[in-house]
């Protein structure tokens, strides 16, 4: 997965989105980029919360924010 990829993924939690919001958005992506891109960007994610000790919670959804 491109670097650029992750820095975009670490500037969407500096500006406040929670890592439920970037994974939902990654699987709407799946439709239109394929599945294995939207796999590949889930991992890059993945790594990049990782990196900042984040764990995105199981179960939660992003409807529970607002």
């Amino acid at each position: 997965m491109d670097a650029r990829f992750k820095v975009h993924v670490g500037a969407s939690l500096n500006v406040g989105l929670i890592p439920e919001e970037i994974i939902e958005a990654m699987l709407h992506a799946a439709v239109y980029a394929g599945f294995p891109r939207a796999l590949n960007a889930t991992f890059a994610a993945k790594e990049v919360f990782d990196s900042r000790g984040i764990r995105p919670s199981s179960g939660s959804s992003t409807a529970e924010r607002e």
